[in-house]
C-alpha cells in the first residue's frame, strides 16, 4: 500500500470540517434548550378556529396564513384544507377581534365564515 493511498483512507475516516461544525451546533442547540416560550402552555382562550372558504389547493394556504399571522397578536396559524379550517393561536393577554381576522382573510382573497372560540372565553369584537 502506498503512503498516498493510506493517507486518503485516514482522511475519509475522519468527519469533515462541516460535519464537525454541524455536530457542534446541534450540541449547543440541545444544551441551550428550546427558545423561551417555545413550549409554554397555550391557554384555551388563546386558540380559536375559523372556517375559510375558497381555498382549493395546499399551496394556496400560504397567502392566507401570511395575512393572518400579520395581524398584531397572532402567533401562529395552521390550515386544515380538508375541513377549510384555520387554527389561530393568539399571544396570551392580547386581544384580537373577529373583524381583524375577517379583514386579513378578505385581503388574501378568501371568504371568512364562522369563528369559533371556546364557550368560556370572551368574544371581543364579534361582528356577527
Amino acid at each position: 500500500m502506498s503512503i498516498g493511498h493510506r493517507d486518503s483512507l485516514v482522511e475519509r475516516s475522519r468527519p469533515s470540517q462541516w460535519l464537525r461544525g454541524l455536530i457542534a451546533a446541534a450540541a449547543v442547540t440541545t444544551l441551550a434548550g428550546p427558545a423561551p416560550g417555545a413550549n409554554a402552555p397555550i391557554d384555551a382562550c388563546d386558540r380559536l378556529q375559523m372556517v375559510v372558504w375558497g381555498i382549493i389547493a395546499p399551496g394556496s394556504t400560504f397567502g392566507l396564513i401570511k395575512n393572518l399571522e400579520a395581524v398584531p397578536g397572532v402567533d401562529h396559524v395552521t390550515f386544515d384544507l380538508r375541513h377549510a379550517l384555520a387554527t389561530i393561536e393568539i399571544r396570551h393577554g392580547v386581544t384580537v377581534t373577529d373583524s381583524q381576522l375577517r379583514t386579513a382573510v378578505k385581503s388574501a382573497s378568501y371568504t371568512p365564515r364562522e369563528i369559533t372560540r371556546p364557550s368560556t372565553c370572551p368574544n371581543p369584537g364579534s361582528d356577527e
